[in-house]
């Protein structure tokens, strides 16, 4: 299972295990650098924890996301509303929008069924995708 950035910016792989991968993500704007850890338990259950590598993230920045899965063959799905983040608001049906914590990660919690993760940024306010 991975996170895939869409034309975000450079990737970097960090670290991989059997269970962690963790790389990071040059995102070309302001500096910031996304570091990008999944973990991945004996049970098939996914965790990525996305943050600002570094630095506070820019106000209002957002994580356009969806996942994917081989059982659907739909390039983006929606998670159920329970396994969303915190103020995780859907975005057309088809992505969900999770805005970064003030300090920490923004940590998403996935079924096994989920074999990807794509993803972009947006700024909230302007509606400038990153």
């Amino acid at each position: 299972m991975r996170a895939s950035a869409s034309g975000v910016g450079r990737e970097t792989l960090v670290e991989e295990t059997k269970h962690v991968r963790v790389t990071t993500i040059d995102v070309g704007y302001e500096g910031v650098v996304l570091k990008v850890q999944t973990t991945t338990n004996a049970q098939g259950v996914h965790t990525v924890s996305v943050e600002c590598d570094g630095a506070r993230p820019p106000q209002g920045l957002t994580l356009h996301w969806g996942v994917q899965r081989a059982s659907t063959g739909a390039e983006w799905n929606v998670l159920p509303k329970e396994l969303h983040p915190p103020g995780t608001n859907v975005y057309k049906n088809k992505a969900m929008r999770s805005a970064f914590p003030v300090w920490g990660p923004l940590n998403l919690v996935l079924d096994p069924g989920v074999e990807s993760v794509p993803f972009a940024l947006v700024l909230a306010k302007s509606g400038e995708w990153i």
